[in-house]
């Protein structure tokens, strides 16, 4: 058997503890968009782990709201700027297994449907961002500045 040489790992959902953050954003703008009102499990039923395009496409073809990408890009975008993401905290034993990986000469790397902003906000926050020795996000992939 040949020894693990790297881990790739996803952001939300498996470093970061993300989903009641994207709730608490996404529950006002569907309730003053639409008047559709979710609670949290509803979020995570319908909604929670899927792209805004997915979704979007849900409430269009699901719901039968008028809406576009564009127009729930905007609105989540700003709302998301409004708050707090440095608030988002880890998953259990997130860091854990960083160090673990990087005690061990495990090369890390980070690959997620997320903004760079975002990656850099929240395990920035936590210190996280120098275990990463490359990121492939929304935007691009590529090492970390230094």
């Amino acid at each position: 058997m040949n020894k693990l040489q790297a881990v790739l790992f996803d952001l939300d959902g498996t470093l970061i503890d993300s989903e009641y953050f994207y709730f608490k954003n996404w529950a006002p703008i569907l309730k003053q968009e639409f008047d559709l009102e979710i609670n949290y499990e509803d979020w995570i039923r319908d909604f929670a782990g899927h792209t805004l395009a997915h979704n979007v496409k849900r409430l269009v073809e699901d719901y039968g709201y008028d809406t576009t990408e564009e127009h729930m890009w905007k609105r989540t975008r700003a709302a998301y700027a409004d708050s707090n993401m440095s608030g988002i905290e880890l998953m259990p034993f997130a860091k854990d297994i960083l160090v673990y990986l990087k005690e061990n000469n495990i090369r890390i790397g980070l690959v997620t449907s997320s903004y760079r902003s975002t990656v850099d906000t929240v395990l920035g926050k936590h210190g996280l961002l120098d275990y990463f020795e490359f990121f492939c996000d929304k935007g691009m992939c590529g090492v970390p500045e230094a």
